[in-house]
Formats: structure tokens, C-alpha cells, sequence
């Protein structure tokens, strides 16, 4: 990357408009990346991050399902047309928990929520590293319920795949800091979104703000790392 040059961003799972994504989205434009893209499934769930890019030139909104290889190839291809290059890549796209325990709610279930928050992110990391070089971050929004450590009966099939999804970070961080490419995950908090609930303590624009600075402030030391909010370290 040029010293002095605006770095540039993906987020994916930047849809809804009470999501992290899309505050992160903004927070980023906010403190000079560009371009800034925003990635939906859905166009007709999408209207606040299409509206975003339709006024702003420097974000730019791209389809993506993570679940779907050809899908994620297709963008692949769009973000090397669009983008010179990659040096930020936050891996946001992911579900809530499902009904039921885990003893009783579906396998199929536990399917999804794998594929969406491991291999999802994986699949698209990988689809990008081609345009990332040295000093590129990727940052997988987890959770502390991914944390083996504090696990418990709740918040079935979710907290095992964001767990999942820390050990693939984990592992591609040990892999692509050769490359001087840093990976890690992090907790956004407990935020009052549609997927947290009203009752939460975090807005989505305090997450993006201290999410934005781990991202943006993140160097060797924190690669294959678990961070809280605050920069701390949660217990894998």
C-alpha cells in the first residue's frame, strides 16, 4: 500500500440497516477508506446500504451470498474490476441462533450457521488474499459466545460455529502472516440490532467505532488473536 493513500475496504453482511455492517460501512468512510464496499444477498432487504452507495461515490454496494462458491467467485472477479485492491476485509455476514436445543433443533440448522459463519468466511478470505499485499487486515466478527471457555447451553448451533470460526481464523492467520497480512477476530459487544435485541448495551454505531479502531490500528501482534471491544483478549 502507498503511504499516504486511503485504504480500501470490504464488509460483508452490510445489508440491514440497523446492522454492525452497515455502521461499520459508514465509520470507515468517516475516517478516509475508500472505496468502501458493502456487500447484500438480498437487493429487496437493502435499502439503507443501497441508498448509502447511491450518494456517495466511494462506497460501492456488491451482491454475495458467502454460502455459495459461485457467488463468492463472481465477486471476486467484480472486486478485482472495481478495486485496485483489498487492504481491509471485515467478514461480518452471519445469523442469529436458532430455536430450540441442541439436542432438538435441526441439524440442517447447524449446517447453515457453519457454512455462513466458517466456511462463508473462509471461502470469501480466500477468494480475496489475491488482492491483498502486506499490511492487509481481516477481521471475523465473532462473538464471546464463541468462546469455548464460557460456553453453556444457549444460543444453539450459533455459539459453536462462531467458535468454529475462530479456529479457522486462528489457523489462517498462522498461514497468510507470511504474506504480512494480518488476521484475527473480534466481539462487536452485545449490540441492539434486529439479531441482539433492544435490550442490548451497544449501539450499532458505538460497535463500529471501536470495532473500526481495531481494525484500523491492527499490527503483527494481533494476528491469530480473539480481542474484546476494549483490545483485550478473550479466552479461546
Amino acid at each position: 500500500m502507498t503511504s499516504g493513500a486511503a485504504r480500501s475496504a470490504v464488509v460483508t453482511g452490510a445489508n440491514r440497516a440497523d446492522g454492525i455492517g452497515l455502521a461499520l460501512v459508514r465509520e470507515l468512510r468517516e475516517r478516509g477508506c475508500a472505496p468502501v464496499v458493502g456487500t447484500y444477498r438480498d437487493p429487496a432487504t437493502s435499502d439503507a446500504l443501497l441508498a448509502r452507495a447511491a450518494n456517495d461515490p466511494a462506497v460501492l454496494a456488491a451482491e454475495l451470498d458467502v454460502t455459495s462458491g459461485k457467488s463468492v467467485a463472481a465477486f471476486a472477479r467484480w472486486c478485482a474490476e472495481h478495486l485496485e485492491r483489498v487492504d481491509l476485509l471485515v467478514n461480518n455476514a452471519g445469523l442469529g441462533s436458532v430455536p430450540g436445543s441442541i439436542v432438538t433443533a435441526p441439524i440442517a440448522e447447524l449446517e447453515q450457521q457453519v457454512q455462513v459463519h466458517g466456511v462463508g468466511m473462509l471461502r470469501v478470505t480466500r477468494a480475496l488474499l489475491p488482492l491483498m499485499g502486506p499490511g492487509a487486515v481481516v477481521l471475523s466478527i465473532s462473538s464471546s459466545l464463541g468462546s469455548i471457555a464460557e460456553m453453556n447451553a444457549g444460543s444453539t448451533y450459533y455459539a459453536p460455529a462462531k467458535a468454529f470460526q475462530n479456529a479457522l481464523t486462528r489457523q489462517l492467520a498462522a498461514t497468510v502472516r507470511r504474506d504480512g497480512v494480518i488476521a484475527f477476530s473480534a466481539s462487536p459487544g452485545w449490540v441492539a440490532t434486529s439479531m441482539g435485541g433492544a435490550g442490548a448495551q451497544l449501539t450499532p454505531e458505538e460497535s463500529a467505532r471501536q470495532l473500526a479502531d481495531l481494525l484500523l490500528g491492527a499490527g503483527p501482534e494481533d494476528a491469530g488473536t480473539f480481542r474484546s471491544l476494549d483490545g483485550g483478549v478473550i479466552a479461546w
